[in-house]
């Protein structure tokens, strides 16, 4: 399964629940409260409004809970293969615990952290279980 990353959308999606929670029933209740006679629409639209707040809450509380999942599960991968060293080309390897790109072959330690690689050389794709 592809990876969800909300980074870039999590400020629409506040907006967009503040709207619907906060600043459409703000202003119909001001305009209520004004004594604009709108009849019966502004209840309705109130309820409206805040189903909607509601909804849009409840599913970015769910992709957030999943995302943190998806973010843990590879977390755990990850700090499981720390000490593996992963081939970059023919002449340098990259040490999976600092990032560091200049580790040959014949190295068993990382000159940057220190970490003491294993023999095992390739780390196999990530995999999502879900």
């Amino acid at each position: 399964m592809r990876k969800i990353n909300s980074i870039n959308v999590a400020g629409r999606v506040i907006f967009l629940i503040l709207l619907f929670l906060v600043i459409i029933p703000l202003i119909l209740i001001i305009l209520r409260w004004i004594g604009l006679e709108l009849g019966e629409l502004p209840p309705f639209l109130i309820k409206l409004s805040f189903s909607v707040g509601i909804l849009l809450t409840c599913g970015a509380a769910a992709i957030l809970i999943y995302e943190l999942h998806q973010d843990k599960m590879r977390n755990k991968y990850h700090q499981s293969h720390r000490n593996i060293k992963l081939k970059m080309n023919e002449i340098y390897f990259e040490c999976q615990n600092c990032g560091n790109c200049r580790v040959r072959e014949e190295e068993h330690e990382c000159r940057f952290c220190g970490v003491k690689f294993s023999d095992e050389e390739y780390i196999p794709p990530y995999k999502d279980d879900n």
